[in-house]
């Protein structure tokens, strides 16, 4: 933000006194309308695309899903631009951002690296036998629901006799 700031001459580096608050507050309130107007750009942007995208009318819907994935990407192309800090101005920085982000929330979701062979192998182990005792306990749960409810039948038929012979029928 700094230096896009120096670029379109929004602040005035050479007159800079680092060590005035009063300054850094100015300078903060300069660099946060800048940012307001590059957002403010970047949804024109966005609004310009939608449009571009409802106003096709020869796109047939297998179509307009590959053009809406293309101008999204040209759209994050555009938003990596004005935003660079966010590391992620092309698709290579963002798929590999997204990678990044998944090994991480593996890692923390099972509190090892996804390329760890050694605990991948005793984790597929120790889910293989979660998976054996659940699907013997599943069955075991379905048997015995079978029971009740032939149960349930077997007693249902003897209180019906019961209550024919009990009206002579």
């Amino acid at each position: 933000m700094t230096l896009r700031s120096a670029v379109r001459g929004v602040v005035d580096y050479s007159q800079a006194d680092i060590h005035d608050g009063a300054w850094w507050q100015r300078w903060r309130h300069l660099v946060r309308a800048m940012e307001a107007e590059d957002h403010a750009q970047l949804m024109d942007k966005a609004f310009q695309f939608q449009l571009a995208l409802v106003s096709h009318g020869n796109l047939g819907n297998d179509n307009f899903t590959k053009v809406q994935k293309e101008a999204k990407e040209v759209f994050q192309d555009i938003e990596g631009e004005i935003k660079p800090w966010m590391d992620k101005r092309t698709r290579g920085e963002r798929q590999q951002a997204e990678k990044n982000m998944y090994d991480a929330l593996w890692e923390d979701m099972t509190g090892f690296s996804m390329f760890d062979k050694e605990k991948i192998t005793e984790w597929e182990k120790d889910l293989r036998k979660t998976l054996a005792g659940s699907q013997d306990e599943f069955q075991q749960a379905q048997q015995e629901q079978q029971n009740v409810e032939r149960n349930f039948a077997n007693r249902l038929a003897e209180i019906q006799k019961k209550r024919s012979r009990q009206q002579g029928r």
